[in-house]
C-alpha cells in the first residue's frame, strides 16, 4: 500500500499470502491487484475447468487465478506489447507455464488486425473511451474472436468468461451468437457506459439477459465503470 500511495515499483516481485507472485513496472499497475486480490471484484473461481482471461495486461488475473485454482485452465489475451511480456514473466514466476496460454492479441467481433490506442494509463481500441481521452499514439496489433478462440482451442464450454477491454466488451458480447453464449457458464466484467444507444451496461446487461444469463452482481464505481458478475440460468 506504501508503494501504491507514492507510485513506488518495487526491484522485487510482490509475494501475496496466498503464494501469488507479481513483478510491476508502472505504478499504475496496482490498481488491478488492488481490485482483483484485494477487493477480490472477479469473484471466486472454479477449482477446474476453463476460464478466458480477455485484457489481460499484465498477469495480475491470471496469477490469481493459479492460486486461487488449482487445476483450472486459463487462456489469457493482452495486445499491448510491453503488458504482453511481464503476463509472461508474472506466468512464469508463478509456475504457470503449464496451465495457462497467453497471446499477444486483442480480442473483438470480427478479428484481424487493430489499432491500439496507448500512451496513456489503459489502452483501448475505442478513442471515445473516457481513459484515453486525447491520446494519439497508436500500435497496429492482431485479434481474434470468441468464436476463433474456442476453435482454435478445442474448447466445448467455458466456466468463466473474464472482460476486461476497456469498451470493446459491446463489440465483443454482442457480437458473439447465441449458440457460442450458451456455451459460456459465468461472465465476470467490468462494463463501461459509453453512449445512450447500446454501449451502455444496461444495454448490455438485457442482452445477456435475453441470452440466458441472470445478473448476480453489480457495483458501480465513482466513475463510469461498472462491476458485474453474471451466471447462467438454471
Amino acid at each position: 500500500m506504501w508503494c501504491y500511495a507514492l507510485g513506488i515499483v518495487p526491484g522485487r516481485p510482490y509475494v501475496f499470502r496466498n503464494g501469488a507472485r507479481l513483478r510491476i513496472a508502472r505504478g499504475v499497475e496496482h490498481v488491478p491487484i488492488i481490485e482483483i486480490f484485494l477487493r477480490r471484484d472477479y469473484g471466486p473461481m472454479p477449482e477446474d475447468g476453463v476460464v478466458l482471461d480477455l485484457g489481460a495486461s499484465t498477469g495480475v488475473f491470471a496469477a490469481y487465478v493459479l492460486a486461487e485454482s488449482p487445476r483450472a485452465r486459463v487462456l489469457s489475451f493482452e495486445p499491448m506489447p510491453a503488458s504482453y511480456e511481464l503476463l509472461r514473466e508474472n506466468i512464469r514466476l508463478n509456475g504457470g507455464e503449464q496451465r495457462v496460454i497467453a497471446q499477444q492479441a486483442g480480442v473483438t467481433a470480427d478479428g484481424g488486425e487493430r489499432d491500439l490506442i496507448v500512451g496513456t494509463f489503459f489502452p483501448s481500441f475505442l478513442a471515445d473511451v473516457p481513459t484515453v481521452a486525447g491520446a494519439t499514439e497508436t500500435v497496429r496489433v492482431p485479434t481474434v474472436t470468441i468464436e476463433e478462440i474456442f476453435h482454435r482451442h478445442g474448447l466445448t464450454s467455458v466456466d468463466v468468461l473474464k472482460l476486461d477491454i476497456e469498451g470493446a466488451e459491446y463489440e465483443v458480447l454482442y457480437g458473439t451468437g447465441a449458440e457460442l453464449l450458451s456455451r459460456i457458464s459465468a461472465i465476470r466484467m467490468e462494463g463501461h457506459d459509453l453512449d445512450g444507444d447500446r454501449r451502455n451496461v444496461t444495454a448490455l446487461l438485457d442482452f445477456l439477459t435475453d441470452a440466458g444469463f441472470r445478473v448476480t452482481r453489480q457495483e458501480r464505481d465513482a466513475g463510469d465503470v461498472v462491476s458485474v458478475w453474471l451466471d447462467r440460468r438454471d
